[in-house]
């Protein structure tokens, strides 16, 4: 079984100043926690122009830091936490002048039981244009399309995505909406974050793009400006749109279904009247193509009516059917079944002679209309029932 990792070990404060304060490089050190400077030696004083030691001390790091430089620094606290050593290129803002430089963080044991940040750092030698300073800081920062402005919403940098997605197009045209861009500026001038699904217009065609906008420091000149990243969303409320579209259709759809049913359910009523001729007695006039769903319909209805009313006679007039579907003889013959075990005589009227050939070709309806009466018409079922 491996053995835990060991915890990583720092070397304390007190047992290297003497050591740092002669480093030809700006060293400091920080409390992890608050960012404080703590201690710093004479060119570190010099590079984040400070007055004194004590006034360098008494300096909030965190006033003023964009989320995601913050963000960024907590993320290289991190990793020195667990005993690494973090190397990037920063730029420092020492009394609003904007200062990059290649940064070196370690831990380093402050006392109290607290960790420090120990910075090293090295002034780039030599000073980058200032497009390439503000394309470096807009590439560090967002993944997307990005743009850098000033807090009056002028365009000062865009980074490689946004320039090849978008050509030479100024930053405020982007939009269909003209109003999305004064929007931005003035959501972040009042010190809030901004972002909104916009629609944009990318080389003849609209697309959607999420965009997010947050304050950020121009590397170049140090003034406040505004970030805005744009993320290509088209996609997602493509499908979203395309979605909803199909869910309305199988709305309306299954609306129209539902019509139908109870339109269904409706005609099935009207085409099997249950008709009281007499004393116990009802007669079914059948018409049209005999279904099985409208005999089912009536089979259900009939033997609810014999069992409440207690009929006594059923007449099963089949004048008016023109035709049956596949298996409704079985279903018919059922019916005849149910009705003779309710205790009521069924009689059969006005059987056609397509009917006829089609009940005497199978022996099961031959058995089931055994003893039944048979006659020509309803007149003479009413006279049957009349002289019975």
């Amino acid at each position: 079984m491996l053995a835990p990792p060991m915890a990583p070990t720092f070397p304390k404060l007190a047992d290297c100043r003497a050591g740092l304060a002669q480093s030809w490089v700006p060293v400091w050190v920080s409390d992890m926690e608050t960012l404080r400077c703590v201690w710093a030696n004479a060119r570190a004083l010099e590079f984040l122009q400070a007055e004194s030691a004590e006034e360098l001390y008494a300096r909030d790091n965190l006033d003023g830091i964009s989320h995601s430089a913050l963000a960024m620094i907590r993320s290289g606290c991190e990793r020195v936490r667990k005993g690494e050593v973090f190397h990037n290129e920063w730029t420092f803002y020492p009394k609003g002048e904007p200062v990059t430089a290649q940064v070196e963080l370690r831990g380093i044991d402050i006392g109290d039981g607290r960790l420090g940040l120990l910075t090293q750092s090295q002034r780039r030698s030599e000073a980058s244009a200032v497009t390439l300073q503000r394309s470096m800081a807009i590439a560090q920062y967002t993944s997307t399309l990005g743009v850098l402005l000033d807090t009056e919403g002028a365009s000062l940098a865009t980074n490689f995505a946004g320039e090849q997605t978008m050509g030479k197009i100024p930053w405020r045209e982007w939009f269909c909406d003209p109003e999305v861009p004064a929007r931005i500026v003035s959501e972040v001038r009042a010190g809030r974050s901004f972002r909104e699904l916009a629609e944009v217009q990318v080389q003849g065609e609209r697309r959607w793009f999420i965009v997010e906008a947050q304050t950020l420091r121009d590397p170049a000149t140090g003034s406040l400006g505004i970030l805005v990243e744009h993320r290509d969303d088209t996609e997602r409320v493509e499908a979203q749109a395309l979605a909803d579209s199909r869910g309305a259709d199988i709305d309306r759809l299954s609306e129209t279904l539902r019509l139908v049913e109870t339109q269904r359910a409706e005609i099935l009523s009207l085409t099997a009247p249950l008709l009281e001729v007499g004393a116990g007695t009802l007669a079914v006039p059948l018409t049209g193509e005999l279904g099985a769903d409208k005999l089912e319909s009536t089979t259900i209805k009939l033997l609810d009516a014999v069992r409440d009313k207690g009929v006594r006679t059923v007449i099963l007039d089949l004048t008016g059917v023109l035709g049956l579907e596949s298996g409704t003889v079985s279903r018919l013959l059922r019916l005849i079944r149910a009705l003779r075990l309710l205790g009521t005589q069924p009689v059969i009227t006005g059987i056609r002679a397509e009917l006829a050939a089609a009940l005497s070709s199978e022996a099961e309806a031959l058995e089931a209309l055994e003893g039944i009466p048979t006659l020509r018409s309803l007149a003479a079922g009413l006279g049957f029932q009349r002289e019975n």
